[in-house]
């Protein structure tokens, strides 16, 4: 007799009988796909619904480990103890949320008016992680664009910056990703964008 199943549930079905991490799934749908995933890079196509939640679990457990190898007694200690499971929680859904997590929705619409004079927006108020240390940085941007076939509301100019922003960077790369989300939504014929640090914590100098 031959059985058979509606493709949704037969989809990802290696997924749901494998013994492997969440993040080893990840990590394979993402190489099969031979798609990049460095540290600033958007990873939020490869992870299903559901997954992000149990990631967070797995994380806060190495991060519960990383504790025990610093000698922090996180079985004793009222201040650790749940530390790892914060940490987590951090990570995926604040300062590496452009990893994880789609970009945030904006709508741009034709430009009919024909506009065409240069406009800023700014100082738009972001938050990053060095990808070498991933210790913070705090910075302002500026974007500076003439306006190309279509145009998106002032404010979503800041959605978009800090989604790209909250992932590890150095902040060359960063204005070069930030550059390119821009030009796509507003389908650019001329742009600029400028990215003025003004607060590294002290610590990445000393490395």
């Amino acid at each position: 007799m031959t059985s058979t199943l509606p493709n949704d549930n037969i989809r990802n079905f290696d997924d749901q009988i494998t013994n492997k991490l969440i993040s080893e799934i990840i990590r394979d749908r993402i190489k099969n796909s031979g798609t990049r995933f460095s540290a600033n890079d958007n990873i939020s196509d490869f992870i299903n619904p559901g997954e992000l939640e149990i990631l967070e679990k797995e994380v806060a457990s190495r991060v519960k480990d990383l504790l025990k190898s610093l000698v922090i007694d996180v079985e004793n200690d009222h201040n650790t103890q749940e530390t790892a499971e914060r940490v987590s929680k951090m990570y995926l859904n604040e300062v590496f949320k452009g990893r994880y997590h789609e970009q945030p929705k904006v709508t741009s619409f034709p430009n009919d008016k024909n506009l065409d004079e240069i406009y800023t927006v700014g100082p738009i108020s972001v938050r990053s992680a060095c990808s070498h240390h991933l210790v913070p940085i705090l910075g302002e941007c500026w974007i500076g664009i003439k306006p190309g076939n279509k145009v998106i509301g002032l404010s979503k100019f800041a959605r978009v910056a800090d989604w790209v922003f909250s992932r590890p960077h150095i902040q060359e790369e960063a204005v070069m990703i930030l550059a390119d989300e821009i030009e796509k939504l507003c389908d650019l014929s001329l742009k600029q964008e400028f990215f003025e640090l003004v607060k590294q914590q002290s610590a990445t100098n000393n490395y």
